[in-house]
């Protein structure tokens, strides 16, 4: 009789583990997805995540990029859709290519190149400065850049 109980007692703490909510802080010193933040009850100007009010990175120094010359004989306009790290440094880590069109054109690198070197006031949480990533599009068009 005592083992059947037992099974019964196992099997309530398996149910009642199952439904009780995991609480765990949110991991804030990975970068911030600002596409996934709200303006919610934040000031002005700050986005609301679950670290907080984030006051968003302020560009600093923007490097325009060079349009390929290839791209450029041809008359070839395109886009380029990226990804960037903006660091506690306000420097741009890593940044990831998401799309770009015409594909192959140069476009991606020229826009890659462009936005390492563009340089932030950090992004903060309560006033101190953290991590973020967000979406840069940079476009190429005729007149656009300088040769």
């Amino acid at each position: 009789m005592k083992s059947g109980s037992h099974c019964v007692a196992a099997a309530l703490i398996l149910i009642l583990g199952v439904s009780v909510p995991s609480v765990t802080a949110p991991d804030c010193s990975m970068p911030i997805d600002l596409s996934d933040a709200t303006q919610g009850n934040c000031a002005k100007g700050e986005l609301k995540n679950e670290c907080g009010c984030v006051v968003p990175p302020r560009l600093r120094h923007k490097v325009e990029p060079t349009y390929p010359s290839q791209a450029r004989r041809e008359h070839v306009e395109g886009k380029v859709v990226l990804v960037a790290i903006v660091g506690t440094d306000g420097k741009v880590g890593d940044i990831k290519v998401m799309s770009s069109t015409p594909p192959g054109s140069g476009f991606e690198e020229a826009a890659h190149d462009a936005v390492r070197r563009w340089r932030y006031r950090p992004a903060t949480v309560d006033k101190k400065p953290v991590a973020v990533s967000f979406t840069v599009v940079i476009e190429f068009g005729y007149g656009s850049h300088e040769a």
